[in-house]
């Protein structure tokens, strides 16, 4: 019995991009589940980031100590001119607490404005677009590292299946997950301690 296999294309597209859009507009029913999950996607990206954003603001309020007597005790250029009721009122923590964090995220989401830092007394915004060109190159110096320990290991892994050395490469890669997690045996739970 012979297997009759298609004729290969006349020309191999360079991205798999069009592949998958062809067959989307093929298939309008396919459209639509991949439009739901899309949408689905984002409207659980809205309560996680509003909740991380709302962490975020709470765990600054609660550290022990207080940024006015830190201020005034380092002599601060800013706090030099002020009293300490003057300085309380001019960064707003006379205000309720949830008064401040609306006050905040509005200032984000509707002007892009993340307000001034304490200690330099410039925008955020400027602090952020000064590191983030050193952040982007880590991250991709981090990515390309482990893109070349973990594709060779994943393919031999694959190959060479339940042998002794998938088992080693396999232990290797969960021990390297826990050295980078703090050593601990739940990487994903250890990434949250403080």
């Amino acid at each position: 019995m012979s297997v009759a296999y298609p004729a290969a294309p006349d020309r191999v597209p360079m991205f798999r991009v069009s592949l998958i859009l062809e067959a989307l507009r093929a298939r309008p029913v396919l459209m639509f589940w991949v439009a739901a999950l899309a949408q689905a996607m984002l409207w659980t990206l809205v309560p996680a980031l509003f909740f991380a954003s709302l962490i975020v603001f709470v765990i600054v309020r609660l550290v022990p100590g207080n940024i006015i007597d830190m201020m005034l005790s380092q002599n601060d250029v800013g706090a030099d001119k002020l009293s300490r009721d003057q300085l309380v009122a001019a960064l707003g923590l006379d205000r309720p607490m949830w008064q401040q964090y609306f006050s905040w995220i509005g200032g984000i989401l509707l002007h892009a404005d993340f307000g001034k830092s304490l200690w330099q007394n410039t925008p955020v915004r400027e602090l952020l677009a000064a590191r983030m060109p050193i952040t982007f190159q880590l991250g991709l110096m981090a990515l390309i590292v482990a893109l070349l320990i973990a594709i060779p290991i994943g393919i031999y892994s694959a190959i060479r299946q339940d042998t002794a050395g998938d088992y080693l490469t396999r232990s290797f890669s969960i021990l390297m997950l826990m050295k980078g997690c703090g050593g601990s045996a739940m990487p994903c739970i250890s990434a949250l301690r403080p």
